[in-house]
């Protein structure tokens, strides 16, 4: 199986070459192309360097100001680096030359979302289901955001969308037993949490809230043994949690 980082860099050398016309010997040949530009900053986003990926996609602009991607990629740089508001002008400009860029939307969200601009980014999301409807990262990302916003219902059903699009993600079933428990229906809480944790095993946060939830029936037992369990597993447990277990 190829590694996450095989793909992004075929994901790239597709892009380079419907974009610029690249062949890979061409993109290995030209150094300060647009095409060897991108695949650069490209490069160094996947190795976590934000700042050398900003230099670069810099650069790139500066050849290729019309291309939506290089202002995309600038943009999720500077989420790397919690510049949220920078971000969203980048994506912004994305969005300008490419009104249909569902990534550019999604990704302007989860800005939002961290500027605490909840309306916003469910706004974005719809926008990015819109032109990318079977994306199931951002149903689950909506549903996070409707939950900020007190809208469980909505919530729920993203994250069953999500899971309908995603079955073996682990991350929206914890995700729709949080909002479940909000609504303090801890018994399907529970069942989220339990496929949650069959999936992926290890699973720290999902161990702590499925421990939350059996407190909220009562199960004071099974609650701190799994309070115990997301401790060993790293997740820290407050202490006021294990309290309420006696």
């Amino acid at each position: 199986m190829a590694s996450v980082e095989a793909k992004i860099m075929n994901q790239i050398l597709a892009l380079l070459m419907v974009l610029f016309g690249l062949s890979p010997v061409s993109i290995s040949q030209t150094k300060e192309s647009p095409g060897e530009l991108f695949r650069s900053a490209s490069s160094k986003y996947a190795q976590h360097d934000y700042k050398g990926t900003i230099e670069e996609i810099t650069r790139f602009i500066k050849l290729k100001s019309n291309v939506a991607e290089g202002f995309g990629i600038r943009g999720d740089a500077k989420c790397g680096l919690e510049d949220w508001k920078g971000a969203i002008d980048d994506y912004n400009r994305a969005i300008t030359l490419n009104s249909k860029l569902a990534v550019a939307y999604h990704h302007r969200g989860n800005a939002k979302c961290m500027l605490q601009d909840y309306l916003g980014a469910v706004t974005d999301y719809s926008k990015a289901i819109k032109f990318s409807p079977n994306d199931a990262e951002v149903y689950n990302d909506r549903g996070n955001a409707k939950r900020s916003l007190k809208e469980y219902q909505g919530a729920i059903s993203d994250f069953t969308h999500a899971i309908t699009l995603s079955p073996d993600d682990a991350k929206a079933y914890n995700n729709r037993g949080n909002a479940y428990g909000r609504l303090n229906e801890y018994a399907k809480s529970i069942i989220d949490y339990d496929k949650a944790i069959s999936l992926v095993p290890t699973y720290a946060e999902a161990y702590n809230n499925r421990g939350i939830a059996n407190l909220g029936l009562g199960l004071k037992s099974k609650a701190k043994e799994d309070f115990k369990k997301a401790n060993e597993l790293g997740w820290n447990v407050p202490q006021e949690l294990f309290d309420m277990c006696r």
